[in-house]
């Protein structure tokens, strides 16, 4: 059987009646009304130890937010890892800040310690954390050590939603938190995204910026809905099996190119030097019902990705092994299943010959654009492959 490098996490028939939906419903595009928003920012917050929440249209949106309401003084120095979108830099600049990078270490994805160490001695006036993977990293160190130093930490939990440290959701280890529900994610909701936060005086700011959030664009939330059903569609697992696989090779026949584009995904490299206007756009009606249907689900959605992670993990080499799961203090969610190779453009190659359609992660490493020496974000690109993980696949399977 051909198979997918993932999955949506939505049942085709729910993205076709919310297809269906944004057509004919004259409010599901429309900004989700008061009531909507509070009960799923209450459902946010209760998931979440009573943190405060605000429902953002993007992530990047939320951590615009979050620097506006901390109100830091132009050209601060904020520290981040890496591997990210390229827009979370232009919210940064767009705020008169200044991006300094930490490389990110290819244990558990998280920062190098050492250079943490190094860098967060000189006191960046905050240190932005994007987890990978659904792996949890050593947030003992990672507080200590902005604790020592006075240094905020900001957490972006868009692969880690659910994962925790002693027991401790990621997301409540910092001032505040941000979370993308775009496609593929845990909780999927369309894109929108929230912020967390339990600092009250920050969150009375932010709600100041949330307030000034414009009706939006229905088209736009459309096109979202539309997308996220043709990759459900091309992704089922039968349809790719029979029909995407097929396509995707006589693709990959006819221009290398254009399959490379096409399976690199939507994440562009390229830099806005001026906040788009739709960033600043409310969430939607069917935006809010679905991250709040979601999130409902996330704690099943979690229990079964861990035990394809089990499953998987019988058949890896011992070389190749990473068992968190005994690691009594992290409890990792598995958005992702990686393992090193020797290239992952030649690896790709031959997964895909015997017709396994997978890569690396599509986030670029932004320290390129600043032509910064990370050795190890730049590995990660280049030697750390993703292997499916699906309900269907068996033992046998993962040892092909």
């Amino acid at each position: 059987m051909n198979i997918a490098r993932g999955t949506i996490n939505h049942k085709i028939y729910e993205d076709l009646i919310a297809f269906c939906k944004s057509l004919f419903s004259k409010n599901a595009c429309k900004r989700a009304s008061i009531s909507s928003k509070r009960q799923l920012e209450r459902q946010v917050s209760l998931y979440f130890n009573g943190y405060n929440s605000f429902l953002v249209p993007y992530a990047r949106t939320g951590l615009y937010f979050l620097l506006k309401a901390l109100d830091l003084p132009p050209g601060s120095r904020i520290l981040m890892t890496p591997i990210n979108i390229a827009p979370m830099l232009d919210i940064i600049e767009a705020c008169g800040l200044v991006v300094d990078f930490v490389d990110i270490n290819l244990l558990d994805y998280g920062p190098d310690y050492n250079e943490l160490r190094e860098k967060i001695a000189k006191k960046p006036k905050l240190f932005f954390l994007t987890y990978l993977f659904g792996y949890v990293p050593n947030l003992g160190e990672i507080v200590k050590l902005c604790k020592e130093y006075n240094v905020p930490l900001i957490e972006d939990i868009s692969q880690n939603i659910g994962s925790k440290y002693n027991n401790d959701l990621l997301g409540t280890f910092g001032e505040a938190a941000i979370y993308s529900a775009s496609l593929t994610k845990y909780v999927d909701g369309y894109n929108g995204g929230f912020i967390l936060t339990k600092n009250n005086a920050l969150a009375k700011e932010i709600k100041n910026h949330i307030s000034n959030l414009r009706e939006p664009n229905q088209i736009r939330i459309k096109s979202i809905i539309l997308k996220t059903l043709i990759w459900n569609l091309a992704l089922n697992d039968y349809i790719f099996n029979y029909l995407t696989y097929n396509i995707l090779r006589i693709i990959n026949k006819l221009s290398k190119k254009t399959f490379d584009k096409l399976l690199g995904g939507s994440i562009r490299k390229y830099r806005n030097k001026n906040i788009p206007e739709f960033y600043l756009e409310d969430i939607s009606e069917i935006q809010s019902l679905t991250i709040k249907k979601n999130l409902d689900q996330l704690d099943n959605l979690i229990e079964r990705r861990r035990e394809y992670y089990q499953r998987a993990l019988l058949s890896i080499p011992e070389k190749l092994k990473r068992d968190n799961l005994k690691n009594s203090n992290r409890f990792d969610t598995f958005w992702q299943l990686l393992i090193k190779v020797k290239n992952t453009e030649n690896s790709r190659a031959i997964l895909f010959k015997n017709g396994i359609e997978t890569g690396t992660t599509n986030l670029p490493n932004l320290g390129s654009l600043y032509n910064k020496n990370l050795p190890n974000a730049k590995r990660l690109k280049e030697e750390h492959i993703f292997i499916p993980m699906h309900n269907f696949l068996q033992k046998e399977d993962y040892e092909k």
